[in-house]
């Protein structure tokens, strides 16, 4: 998809933190808030900071998926 497309050309790592976010993401219609996609990251990975998914969320923005 778009996501992995962009991080091919950013020359981007992917981690399975941030792809637990960014699945949140696709799965959740619409606007969705930082507090429910870290608290559905952290069902998979506990250790999931906020900073983490504002950075995974900037990248969505940045890459055209989501809309800032």
């Amino acid at each position: 998809g778009p996501w992995r497309t962009y991080l091919q050309r950013k020359g981007l790592k992917t981690t399975q933190q941030r792809e637990a976010i960014v699945d949140a993401f696709l799965r959740s219609s619409g606007h969705v808030a930082l507090e429910d996609l870290l608290s559905s990251a952290r069902r998979k990975h506990p250790g999931v900071g906020l900073a983490t998914v504002y950075r995974t969320v900037k990248l969505l923005e940045e890459a055209g998926i989501a809309e800032n």
